[in-house]
């Protein structure tokens, strides 16, 4: 018995779908679009479609992977036809991918998150009028580095959800919507207080949503500043918006 190997072509499906999802959303080419007010050069892996390549990572086996080494994941894939006509394996490599995380870091994050969001629910059909936001806290292991003009600095806190109270950390907070699906998120020193995140995602969604028709939940502590900000939008200061906050 003869045997003979040919070589070929494929992907996963799971990162197929998602990736799939991403073009006819809209959603690379909104990243694309935003890319070329910050740099305009004309590249062979666009920024659109290395966030593309990087999130169909995220669907491979089930289990979330450093985000290197990239190209691997790809390694029978038709990348030409999936990130662009002058895209090989090599093209996937490490200093690319993050040059242009170094653009999309340029963008205003929040507003393309928003916008993401808003584009998908009008895509599948889904709308709410109840908002969602919490915090949380993650770590840093590795060295510290100094550069840090996201205005989100590691810092050293007794709060850490990771009982790791001797590393340093960033804090994060976001806003979902009654869906479950995340509208937007925003990083912020790593000892910043619940509070001030939950009044600056009160501001946000006050330019962005209907007042008078939504629900906000949240969970904050109990404190001046944000009861006084509680009143403002209860007395009509933002228009009229019902706010359900759990305290504790």
């Amino acid at each position: 018995m003869e045997f003979t190997t040919e070589p070929y072509e494929a992907i996963q499906f799971a990162p197929a779908l998602a990736m799939a999802m991403l073009e006819s959303v809209g959603i690379r080419r909104l990243l694309d679009d935003e890319a070329r007010g910050i740099d305009p050069s004309l590249r062979n892996l666009s920024t659109g479609m290395a966030a593309k390549a990087m999130i169909g990572t995220m669907f491979t086996e089930g289990v979330r992977k450093p985000l290197y080494r990239i190209g691997d994941q790809y390694a029978t894939a038709p990348v030409d036809k999936l990130f662009g006509n002058f895209v090989e394996h090599r093209t996937l490599s490490d200093t690319n991918l993050s040059a242009r995380l170094d653009t999309i870091f340029q963008m205003d994050r929040e507003e393309i998150l928003w916008r993401i969001h808003t584009m998908l629910c009008e895509r599948i059909g889904l709308s709410t009028d109840i908002y969602r936001f919490d915090s949380t806290n993650f770590p840093f292991y590795g060295v510290a580095y100094e550069d840090y003009s996201d205005g989100a600095i590691p810092k050293y806190s007794k709060t850490s959800k990771t009982k790791r109270n001797d590393l340093r950390q960033k804090n994060v907070q976001a806003i979902c919507d009654g869906n479950g699906l995340l509208m937007t998120t925003r990083c912020y020193d790593g000892n910043v207080s619940d509070v001030v995140m939950d009044m600056d995602s009160l501001d946000f969604l006050a330019k962005h949503i209907d007042c008078s028709r939504s629900y906000v939940c949240a969970d904050c502590k109990l404190c001046p500043a944000f009861i006084g900000k509680m009143c403002k939008f209860l007395a009509g200061y933002y228009a009229y918006i019902h706010i359900l906050v759990y305290f504790y």
